[in-house]
């Protein structure tokens, strides 16, 4: 049986989508159309994806209720047809998500985020991607991580953490509030905590981890996935909060980053969290595609300079064993 005949007995299966479409949208013989015309090879999601007319068979299939296209075509289908059906709203997945646990929030987050800034990777694999990692992000995926062993394997030379000290350390998930790339953490964006301290946490990436130290950021990592293979690192940043001296703001000292090497702290734990959530690499951008080191960036003229950039990003990464690639950003391998 074609695609397109697979359509058409659908449609007299299902009587409601037909009334839906003639109702609707009356011109759709166009679509039907090109479908005969011209179908796709078969109905799985890589024949689809490159499929000329994926608009119209999106727009098509998109009549039937998500748990019938579910049912009938599995997850990655039914997303699929989400993502390319301009009609189709962020609640037309909301009646799936008994079946097969998919968040239509944090899903439309994900989608958005892949269409505003990744268009070449605007597919279903990002997408999940994103959406996974941001999910298991917001469940707490960093507590499954065993932190004592990283920390005691990123120690400074000469220094021994105690088991009490140790303790003291834990991370802290970090998100955007709707769907932009950049901008304040919903937690810790702008706050202050019971000791009067404040904080004001930007992220430049939809996602990322505090390391905390008795319970206050002292350090964070933002990132995003940009393909289904690989976890990029947008963000590399000490955190030091503030305290009110004498009706002034002075800032307060990052103790808990003395005694580690934070960095490659965060960077290990980004890793794990790869492995665990099945990517194959993780990438640290270019100091020089760095948002920030442009001084026309519309940030209200925060900056940073070209060569910190380079010295914080670029020189640690080549450190500690990435590989740049053609496009200037750096890659390791953690399968």
């Amino acid at each position: 049986m074609s695609v397109f005949e697979k359509i058409n007995q659908m449609y007299s299966q299902y009587p409601e989508a037909k009334k839906k479409l003639e109702i609707g949208y009356p011109n759709t013989d166009k679509s039907f159309n090109k479908i005969r015309q011209n179908p796709p090879l078969d109905l799985s999601l890589k024949s689809i994806e490159s499929y000329s007319n994926g608009d119209d068979l999106a727009f098509l299939l998109g009549q039937f209720p998500a748990e019938v296209i579910y049912k009938s075509f599995g997850n990655d289908i039914l997303i699929w047809i989400w993502m390319n059906n301009i009609y189709c709203k962020k609640d037309y997945l909301s009646g799936t998500e008994t079946i097969n646990g998919n968040n239509p929030e944090l899903m439309e987050k994900a989608r958005l985020i892949v269409w505003q800034h990744m268009q070449p990777n605007y597919n279903v694999e990002t997408v999940k991607a994103v959406y996974e990692l941001n999910q298991n992000i917001f469940n707490g995926i960093a507590n499954s991580i065993d932190l004592d062993t990283i920390l005691r394997n990123n120690v400074k030379d000469n220094i021994q953490l105690s088991d009490k000290r140790l303790k003291d350390y834990s991370f802290v998930p970090l998100m955007i509030d709707g769907d932009c790339f950049i901008g304040h953490d919903i937690n810790w964006g702008k706050k202050w905590n019971n000791k009067d301290r404040y904080f004001s946490m930007y992220l430049d990436a939809p996602m990322g981890l505090a390391l905390a130290y008795k319970n206050e950021p002292n350090a964070m990592i933002g990132i995003c996935p940009n393909d289904k293979d690989t976890i990029m690192i947008y963000q590399i940043q000490g955190v030091r909060g503030e305290k009110i001296v004498k009706n002034k703001r002075e800032k307060i000292p990052s103790r808990g980053l003395v005694p580690i090497n934070w960095q490659n702290i965060l960077v290990d734990v980004v890793s794990e969290i790869g492995c665990k959530l099945n990517f194959t690499k993780i990438g640290i951008q270019n100091g020089r595609n760095n948002t920030w080191t442009n001084p026309n960036n519309g940030m209200g003229g925060a900056h940073l300079p070209m060569e910190k950039a380079l010295n914080i990003y670029d020189e640690f990464a080549k450190k500690i064993g990435f590989e740049q690639g053609k496009n200037g950003n750096w890659y390791k391998s953690i399968k």
